[in-house]
């Protein structure tokens, strides 16, 4: 199923000189991956009309959220709810590449900072964010994310037969492989069940796949078989021990 994740936050455009500088004597004073805001001054250019009255004791919603599974190595790390100073203390360390130090940077719209790392995380790997402030949603207080792994480009196959020149599969750009059947919804059904529609497709010199469509014929989901000679029947979703499965015949 696809899944999509929405980072909140905003990375400001503003140049903060003053901050720049402050942040190489405090990031020797502190140890690589950890940033503090040193006297509680403010950050240059972070002066809004609406402050955030945050205090140390406030939590703070972070993106990529807790157990995301598909961060950019290059991702920064968005803290809404908080300023530079209720933060304090930032830690970022990832499970391969260890500590890394950073920037933070205020918001455009005031109401949050993103930590923005020297260097990228490695694809793989898990990353440890902890503050000063609790961060949501966890009862440590910190929050953890892992980096998605690059997938490898797949090439187009060279030729393919369908049955039905007038009707092409559908492509995409991401998976070149992929050529399910277009589906076309002639009569649209009514008082049906919630869900989605699990469907066998076996497309005479095409490629067979097991897929799931919406309530608008839309493709959800594909899985191809290896073989054009082969096909599957009985495609549904079912309960195996206790766990979601899908199942095929």
């Amino acid at each position: 199923m696809r899944q999509m994740e929405r980072d909140a936050g905003h990375r400001s455009d503003v140049e903060q000189p003053e901050f720049r500088s402050s942040r190489r004597g405090l990031i020797g004073g502190v140890g690589l991956g950890a940033l503090a805001i040193a006297g509680g001054q403010p950050i240059s250019g972070f002066a809004q009309s609406r402050r955030l009255q945050s205090s140390a004791t406030d939590e703070v919603t972070v993106f990529p959220r807790h157990g995301t599974r598909t961060a950019s190595p290059g991702s920064e790390i968005t803290f809404r709810g908080a300023t530079a100073e209720t933060l304090g203390l930032v830690e970022v360390v990832g499970s391969r590449s260890g500590s890394h130090s950073g920037l933070l940077m205020p918001h455009s719209d005031g109401e949050g900072v993103s930590y923005v790392p020297d260097a990228t995380f490695l694809p793989g790997e898990w990353v440890t964010v902890r503050a000063d402030t609790p961060l949501r949603p966890t009862p440590s207080g910190s929050v953890t994310f892992k980096v998605a792994v690059p997938g490898t480009p797949v090439r187009k196959q060279t030729s393919r037969e369908i049955d039905q020149p007038e009707h092409p599969p559908q492509h995409f750009h991401s998976r070149l492989d992929l050529l399910p059947p277009a589906m076309t919804i002639t009569t649209p059904a009514h008082g049906t069940a919630p869900g989605h529609t699990f469907i066998a497709a076996k497309v005479p010199d095409g490629q067979n796949g097991a897929m799931i469509l919406d309530d608008a014929g839309d493709l959800l989901w594909y899985s191809p078989l290896e073989s054009t000679l082969a096909e599957h029947n009985d495609f549904r979703a079912q309960e195996y021990r206790g766990e979601p499965v899908l199942t095929m015949w």
